[in-house]
């Protein structure tokens, strides 16, 4: 559980930040008197995702103490690679409050951090999770989760700008993302027990209809929902994939 909770916490926050970039910038052009506390409030949120998704991992080490020696192994260790980009995209996220244009270089960042995550797991022993399907998954994965999230900050925040939201565009992309998890899992091989997937089927499809209403009835509560069918799905999707471990006979 704590691989779960890190993994998605931390594609959670580089989505959040890829989405951030375009959806905020948009609407602060557009308010007309200084609201600076509301402009920090996505990327507050997108470092606290960041720090408890670090707390989690730092539970899953077992010899904790060794923790420090992790980086040194870049040549040869996907997993070195993942943390030295951990700790870039959280030191680009804290000079993007100084620097605005740095977020531009960390959401770079996110993808390379997104793309050796999804490495980590390509191992030879493991051909569930060595496949094309576990990269494409996670940047799904990240896409999705911080769409949705972002797409409630902003529900929150238009309640204290006024500003209409085009809810249509933002609710189209949504679906385009949730057809797409909804694809990986219907084309993948029966592998978990098909009561799990068919409610997790069930939840993105859920998903699918909660974002076409929204669209129409743009609100905060709304897309909370739409936010809590997706973190379930995504959470029983992740841990399904930890699952294929324990059910490897080595």
């Amino acid at each position: 559980m704590p691989l779960v909770a890190f993994t998605l916490l931390v594609q959670m926050a580089v989505g959040a930040l890829w989405a951030a970039q375009w959806m905020f910038t948009l609407l602060w052009n557009l308010v007309e008197f200084d609201a600076w506390l509301l402009r920090l409030v996505p990327y507050l949120i997108i470092g606290a995702c960041l720090g408890l998704g670090g707390f989690f991992s730092f539970l899953h080490l077992g010899a904790k103490r060794n923790a420090w020696r992790a980086p040194f192994h870049l040549k040869k260790s996907w997993l070195s690679r993942e943390i030295l980009l951990f700790g870039l995209f959280g030191a680009g996220w804290l000079a993007g409050f100084v620097l605005p244009e740095m977020k531009w270089i960390t959401s770079l960042l996110g993808m390379g951090l997104i793309y050796s995550m999804a490495k980590v797991y390509q191992l030879r022993p493991m051909p569930t999770w060595n496949t094309w399907r576990t990269t494409v998954g996670f940047f799904i994965t990240s896409a999705l989760l911080g769409h949705v999230l972002m797409w409630g900050v902003l529900a929150y925040e238009t309640q204290f700008t006024g500003i209409n939201i085009p809810s249509a565009i933002l609710a189209g992309i949504m679906v385009v993302f949730l057809v797409a998890e909804l694809g990986l899992l219907l084309s993948a091989k029966e592998s978990a027990p098909r009561a799990v997937n068919k409610l997790r089927g069930g939840l993105i499809v859920a998903a699918i209809i909660g974002a076409v209403i929204t669209a129409s009835q743009f609100n905060l509560w709304n897309t909370v929902t739409v936010f809590a069918l997706v973190l379930i799905e995504e959470i029983i999707g992740r841990w399904l994939f930890y699952r294929a471990l324990q059910d490897r006979a080595f």
